[in-house]
């Protein structure tokens, strides 16, 4: 089965080589994330736009293409398991550890589209992601039945292969359907932090 397939890759032969990599790595994301900031901060003040508009579109990509990254090449690689788990980790770790050290930092006031747009859609598109999962089985055999009786049979072929827990093309333009819808009311219906 292609979903339990694992990385052939072998261990490392330099650990400490690679050690030291990816502490550069590191130290080059947070000089580079110093200066970042001190860009956006100059937008801000220029364009008046809201800060938490801008950290949600520009800068919300720029966090989350690391992890990206990170996803695409372990797909390349054949390690399912450590994409989908950096990506999850990070949707997990990102909102509950950022907000919760920035608190500890700052006490800051939540501003209130993050409280009344962000958060409930991310809520509510994990939760959509989840039960497409759960139940892709289950609607494709649905739908193929539906095929096959008004004489579909290329359609019904393939709606009986579907598989739970494979995301698939349609499941990827969903997603990706979702985040431009996200984005948009976004923009339009919470331009303003307070």
């Amino acid at each position: 089965d292609v979903l339990q397939q694992q990385s052939t890759a072998f261990p490392s032969t330099t650990p400490r080589q690679d050690a030291a990599i990816a502490v550069v790595g590191i130290l080059v994301v947070v000089v580079a994330a110093h200066f970042l900031f001190q860009a956006v901060g100059v937008v801000v003040r220029q364009t008046g736009l809201e800060g938490s508009l801008i950290g949600v579109t520009v800068l919300g990509i720029g966090a989350a293409s690391p992890e990206m990254t990170t996803a695409i090449v372990g797909l390349r690689e054949g390690a399912e398991g450590l994409s989908l788990g950096t990506l999850i980790g990070s949707n997990i770790t990102n909102p509950l550890l950022g907000i919760g050290l920035g608190s500890v930092l700052s006490t800051y006031l939540v501003p209130t589209p993050l409280v009344y747009w962000d958060l409930p859609m991310e809520t509510v598109t994990a939760a959509i992601l989840l039960s497409y999962l759960l139940t892709k089985d289950d609607l494709g055999a649905a739908l193929a039945g539906v095929a096959g009786r008004v004489g579909l049979e290329r359609a019904e072929a393939q709606l009986s292969t579907v598989r739970e827990r494979h995301l698939g093309r349609l499941g990827a333009v969903l997603l990706i359907g979702l985040y431009l819808v996200y984005l948009v009311v976004r923009i339009v219906s919470f331009p303003e932090d307070f």
